[in-house]
């Protein structure tokens, strides 16, 4: 019963877990671009963009790491 709850429990996080890490790279990605526009085209970035380029980026690794580790996948760190 155990490993029939996990399997589905596992099935339904794998699409859920790789969007939310893939939303949030978009989102990262945005945040950067955004303050590139500004800094060198508007003349002036925002002190945010930074910092939530850096959660973003937290966020995601953390995400992305979870899913690994929950659906057992070995990757070697070269």
């Amino acid at each position: 019963m155990f490993n029939t709850l996990r399997s589905r429990l596992l099935a339904i996080s794998r699409p859920v877990s790789l969007t939310l890490a893939g939303a949030l790279l978009c989102l990262n990605v945005a945040a950067i671009l955004y303050g590139v526009f500004a800094r060198y085209i508007a003349g002036g970035a925002p002190i945010w963009t930074d910092e939530i380029s850096r959660f973003l980026i937290i966020a995601t690794v953390t995400v992305s790491y979870t899913h690994l580790r929950a659906h057992e996948t070995r990757h070697d760190l070269v």
